[in-house]
């Protein structure tokens, strides 16, 4: 798209001289300024595997001991706090060094990677040479530094092996579960972002995300067959999914609700009902949700056939279930701590955690 544009005449202004007025076009007023974003590549973490070696650990230590010892003490404790860290990087830079790689790529020493610069340039030595012999000598170069990176790797990767295999043996000698359990993840190549399995990552967004949708405004629903058989299977459908169990492995209900530690859909619907019901009657009585709960119709003619179920029948079932009269319910619910232990105790029976 482009701008209607108009030719102007503008002032140039040097300091406080005025020179002769000159042409130039402008875009509707409008002045654009392209710059680059400069990004930041983050730092590479320190080479802190060396010090597994007994002289790499003793020569960080007297280097590091050397600058303490000349330590001033500043006026605050953010200045000594400031210069104390200092200390430590400079001396981790100097003796240890950043470690080369991905964080994936850790077990490769710092030989390899050498190996691995020098077959970079030998490469592209070999690609600059012009003649057919002195390529096929480069050629033969490379090849050889190839053939040493990747002796030298699959050592590194034996060596890193074996030594993961040996921290592994101690903390299961030691019993330290945590420190067995992070060497296992790092020899099976699992890694995430918090360090939580993708199955309990799914049940927290389904239990956060798909619950709440799926039971917008239950307090209000009664209670029918229909619509809690609805409910339970689609709770225990999405469960299975998530779980990855398919119909062929013959997995019952109940061991699935065991798996992920949740109730049924139906308890959450009849929990969150239990909970409203207490507010109602809490209320004062000329209020009309108050009026409803009790209120009786006089006079007047029913239909032929069974009355149809409406949520004061649903509440009824629930006190049934509770072992708590009419009369009762409003006495325990005029207090909310002794209410919502009620409500608490039917959950737990009905397993909830």
């Amino acid at each position: 798209m482009v701008l209607s544009r108009k030719r102007v005449e503008c002032t140039l202004r040097v300091g406080e001289e005025i020179l002769p007025q000159v042409e130039e076009f402008k875009y509707l007023g409008i002045r654009l300024k392209l710059k680059k974003v400069q990004t930041v590549r983050p730092k590479r973490p320190y080479a802190v595997d060396k010090l597994k070696n007994d002289i790499i650990s003793k020569s960080y230590c007297e280097e590091l001991s050397k600058k303490l010892e000349v330590l001033q003490h500043p006026s605050s404790i953010e200045e000594q706090w400031g210069w104390f860290s200092r200390t430590i990087s400079e001396t981790a830079v100097a003796v240890l060094g950043r470690r080369s790689g991905s964080n994936k790529e850790r077990w490769i020493s710092d030989r390899t990677w050498n190996l691995i610069d020098e077959r970079k340039m030998a490469k592209i030595k070999r690609e600059q040479k012009r003649g057919l012999r002195r390529w096929r000598m480069e050629d033969e170069e490379y090849r050889r530094l190839d053939k040493e990176v990747k002796k030298s790797c699959r050592n590194d990767r034996r060596r890193w092996l074996e030594e993961k295999g040996r921290e592994a043996q101690e903390a299961a000698e030691k019993n330290e579960m945590k420190t067995l359990y992070r060497i296992v993840r790092e020899l099976t190549s699992f890694r995430s972002s918090s360090g939580v399995p993708i199955r309990t990552i799914k049940l927290r967004l389904y239990m956060s995300v798909v619950i709440p949708t799926a039971t917008y405004a239950c307090e209000t629903w009664m209670k029918t067959a229909s619509i809690t058989n609805m409910l339970d299977v689609f709770h225990r459908r999405c469960l299975r999914t998530i779980l990855k169990i398919s119909w062929r492995d013959h997995i019952t209900n109940v061991e699935v609700m065991r798996r992920t530690g949740v109730a049924l859909l139906s308890d959450m619907v009849s929990d969150r009902r239990r909970r409203l019901a207490g507010h109602v009657l809490r209320l004062p009585r000329e209020r009309p949700a108050s009026v409803a709960m009790d209120w009786v119709p006089e006079g007047g003619k029913r239909k032929r056939g069974r009355p149809k179920k409406t949520w004061r029948h649903t509440f009824k079932e629930d006190l049934n279930e509770m072992g708590v009269s009419w009369h009762g319910a409003r006495r325990i619910a005029s207090d909310r701590c002794r209410w919502r232990g009620l409500v608490a105790q039917c959950s737990n029976r009905n397993g909830r955690n």
